[in-house]
């Protein structure tokens, strides 16, 4: 896992795909959401943190949500930068 820790640049304010990134997670996140509301899920599990955008939004949407990321310092990263997340964040890979 820490092999992971040396990708975490590329989840950096200033990464060279900051703007890509930005489009892309303002986008999927409502689509997904609105694919679903109808079902009215009280729960999901993700796969990475990766930014930290849509793991925030999800919460919201979710009762319970949960996240497995590989890397720690992608974990440290998301908790400074959203202190009052409420999703659960699971170490492993």
């Amino acid at each position: 896992m820490p092999e992971l820790d040396n990708l975490t640049s590329q989840y950096t304010k200033g990464a060279v795909t900051e703007i890509e990134n930005e489009l892309i997670l303002n986008w999927y996140p409502d689509r997904i959401l609105a694919k679903i509301c109808n079902d009215k899920p009280n729960s999901l599990l993700a796969l990475g943190i990766g930014h930290g955008f849509t793991t925030c939004k999800f919460s919201k949407f979710f009762k319970r949500h949960e996240v497995i990321e590989g890397s720690q310092k992608v974990i440290d990263m998301f908790k400074r930068e959203y202190p009052q997340n409420t999703s659960t964040i699971v170490h492993s890979f």
